[in-house]
């Protein structure tokens, strides 16, 4: 490479992200990252990046509808949930909360129950692909779907110290406030669910509306920066004043 070739572009990791949505009222879960490591002390959706392991056949005889998904598609849903159950140990729809004193992969705590994952109801809501220029680069699908009852979330106090069913409009509210731990990614597809006012109404939206890929840019206005995706991704929240993140979770 020489001193006039472009960059080379980072590859982005595929990277998956849950939105588990409860009813009366109609909240979703939201972890609270720690103050070390990337996103430091973000409020996100609970997810993270494909792992090899998301890819085998052994979940096969634990998932229902995945015989019309493609392999890529069906291993971004395993991972959002298998992100889930490692951030907050909320589990599908059958399998217990794990133990207190350890937690299990998902998958062995899908066969020791007997349950499985439904992916046909886990539902593609978004995607986000974060800029060329980033370091730090993922291409991150974001999923919607029912949370089981009655689980409660437990955290590890270390990648995550705290979960909450949130409002979308509260933390929509809390950024409009100044704070500043909502990433732009995070705070758009919060003002998609918020349109919906249940968790029916939001399946049924998120089913019938094409997810076309965001792509954020930044870009100066009258000597501020800001981040934006082009209107067209549809979302009702099209840019915002960047704060030093452009995309995660």
């Amino acid at each position: 490479m020489t001193a006039t070739d472009p960059p080379e572009t980072i590859p982005a990791r595929l990277a998956a992200t849950l939105l588990l949505v409860v009813d009366d009222p109609f909240r979703v879960l939201m972890v609270q990252r720690s103050a070390q490591g990337f996103f430091p002390s973000a409020l996100v959706f609970p997810g993270g990046t494909l792992d090899p392991g998301d890819h085998v056949d052994d979940w096969l005889p634990h998932l229902g509808g995945h015989e019309e998904i493609e392999a890529e598609a069906r291993a971004l849903r395993i991972a959002a949930w298998r992100e889930t159950w490692e951030e907050t140990g909320i589990a599908p729809h059958g399998a217990p909360p794990p133990p207190a004193s350890a937690r299990p992969p998902l998958l062995d705590s899908l066969r020791a129950a007997a349950a499985r994952i439904e992916l046909g109801a886990t539902v593609p809501f978004g995607h986000w692909v974060t800029p060329a220029t980033v370091a730090r680069r993922y291409d991150t699908h974001f999923f919607l779907a029912a949370a089981p009852a009655p689980f409660e979330p437990a955290v590890d106090g270390h990648e995550i110290v705290a979960a909450h069913w949130l409002e979308p409009g509260e933390v929509i509210a809390r950024s409009e406030g100044g704070d500043r731990s909502i990433l732009f990614s995070t705070l758009a597809n919060l003002h998609l669910l918020a349109r919906s006012r249940s968790t029916r109404e939001a399946l049924d939206a998120a089913r019938a509306r094409p997810v076309i890929p965001a792509h954020p840019r930044r870009e100066d206005r009258g000597g501020e920066v800001w981040v934006s995706i082009p209107e067209s991704c549809g979302y009702p929240l099209s840019r915002m004043r960047f704060a030093g993140v452009i995309a995660g979770n």
